[in-house]
């Protein structure tokens, strides 16, 4: 739109150059006209008169071409003006979405950092179990010790009741 908007005014700058070069041409010929007169030129005087009128009229066309391309230049400029507004407020919609993304992230870190924290405390209890555990099979290695000596201590009343028996 803006190369449009540029382009449109290159051809105004041009055509008022050609309103200018007419114009001056005009005065050019005014100042014939006027010599003219003092001459007593009258035909002459006129046809160019005519020339200057036509003249004039080609400027005046011109002029309103000029004054409807601006009137275009305008109205596209505020349709630029009016993308613009949009574009800011959408930019400032994605600063908001970002900011938003920005604290969940903060959240997110918090929460993880707590779940590292509660990670830390689980190892320790486990490495505890650990030990508790190992406890548990050392005395189990020796309530398996002791029961073994009760048994052959059994063994040994058995055969001892036996011979009480036999006697």
């Amino acid at each position: 739109m803006l190369k449009q908007v540029v382009t449109m005014l290159k051809q105004v700058v041009t055509m008022l150059k050609q309103v200018v070069t007419m114009l001056k041409q005009v005065v050019t010929m005014l100042k014939q006209v006027v010599t003219m007169l003092k001459q007593v030129h009258v035909k002459q005087v006129v046809t160019m008169l005519k020339q200057v009128v036509t003249m004039l009229k080609q400027v005046v066309t011109m002029l309103k071409q000029v004054v409807t391309m601006l009137k275009q230049v305008v109205t596209m400029l505020k349709q630029v003006v009016t993308m613009l507004k949009q574009v800011v407020t959408m930019l400032k919609q994605v600063v908001t979405m970002l900011k938003q993304v920005v604290t969940m992230l903060k959240q997110v870190v918090t929460m993880l950092k707590q779940v590292v924290t509660m990670l830390k405390q689980v190892v320790t209890m486990l490495k505890q179990v650990v030990t508790m555990l190992k406890q548990v099979v050392t005395m189990l290695k020796q309530v398996v010790t002791m029961l073994k000596q009760v048994v052959t201590m059994l063994k040994q009343v058995v055969t001892m009741l036996k011979q009480v028996v036999t006697m």
